[in-house]
């Protein structure tokens, strides 16, 4: 399943990613089923099976004229190259672009699930801060970017007095539209196939919800409202002599998965951030504003070897102490992989 997101409104701080949107669908299954049903799912949820994954969000660019849509992925993490000589100044100036390059197009990603990247390299080119072949830069001729990166300015005010207590700026991330483009963003849903058959609804329902309440935080003051297209479709598929993962979400590794890339250390490519924030107040009750625990985990692009036939890797992480009776804070750390033959 793909979900198209079109931004009506900017995303406070940063684009939402894989745990952000997880936790926003379940809070909405909560609204719309109620508690239980959300309990019952999250206890689906073992080192063996999990009846959804979702990816974070990725750029899309639509062109406003054929209404085409061209995908870009996160850049997945390569062996370096070093000690390469380059023969002219221009070819230095693009392998520095590529270095520096987020995002990658489809074809490109493509490449690296069936492994003919390092055959097509030479013919693809750095645009816009993302990689592509040169039939997508003639479509996308004049595209000099995704989204905009900026602050705004915003004020806390005592709710008693109506005086303004503190001035402060805030991140925000908003789509860049231009003459001849409009951007947005998309994320994927992978259902397991053994999963109930009446999951799919209840996801469809939930991000409907969130059409209208926001996606990320302070969507009650404007921020994260799009529009939403969902389709059934997947447009990436597993390559099926598969040796590599490639992942398009956070991955926070269980202990299986910190054994097994241990002894894969050489083959793993990855790199490693730290989470942290709030839990979205909006739905607490009776709970004070809740840090959630810090976690490290890997991001978006990173690559490591198949683990013979497993299927899930990274977890659904579950507070061991209760914060109150029946209340710990769960954070998706699953990963959304796709299988590719590798380079």
């Amino acid at each position: 399943m793909i979900v198209y997101l079109k931004p009506k409104s900017p995303f406070a701080k940063a684009v939402p990613r894989s745990d952000t949107l997880f936790g926003a669908i379940c809070w909405a299954i909560k609204v719309l089923y109620g508690e239980k049903e959300l309990i019952n799912l999250l206890d689906e949820f073992t080192s063996d099976n999990a009846p959804f994954i979702v990816s974070s969000l990725f750029p899309f660019v639509e062109k406003l004229e054929t209404k085409k849509k061209t995908l870009f992925f996160p850049r997945p993490l390569l062996v370096p190259k070093l000690g390469k000589e380059f023969s002219s100044p221009e070819e230095y100036k693009e392998a520095k672009k590529r270095k520096k390059a987020r995002f990658v197009s489809e074809s490109v990603f493509t490449s690296f699930i069936d492994g003919t990247y390092e055959a097509k390299s030479e013919s693809f080119v750095s645009q816009a801060g993302a990689i592509m072949t040169l039939a997508e830069q003639a479509e996308l001729k004049g595209l000099d970017g995704f989204f905009i990166e900026t602050e705004i300015a915003r004020n806390s005010i005592n709710r008693l007095t109506n005086a303004v207590e503190a001035l402060y700026y805030e991140p925000i991330t908003s789509v860049r539209n231009q003459e001849d483009f409009s951007t947005g963003f998309y994320f994927l849903l992978k259902l397991d196939a053994n999963s109930d058959k009446n999951l799919q609804p209840k996801l469809e329902a939930a991000i409907r919800f969130l059409e209208d309440k926001g996606f990320g935080g302070n969507s009650n003051v404007g921020f994260g409202h799009s529009e939403v297209e969902i389709q059934t479709n997947n447009p990436i598929s597993d390559y099926s002599q598969a040796t590599r993962l490639i992942t398009l979400s956070l991955m926070h590794p269980s202990k299986q998965d910190l054994e097994f890339l241990a002894d894969h250390k050489a083959e793993t490519f990855g790199q490693l951030e730290r989470r942290k924030g709030f839990l979205e107040s909006l739905y607490l009750q009776d709970v004070k504003r809740v840090w959630k625990p810090t976690l490290f985990m890997f991001t978006e692009g990173s690559v490591f070897p198949c683990d013979k036939n497993r299927r899930i890797y990274g977890q659904l992480f579950k507070e061991t102490q209760e914060r109150k009776p029946g209340f710990r804070v769960r954070i998706n750390g699953l990963a959304y992989t796709v299988a590719s033959k590798g380079v």
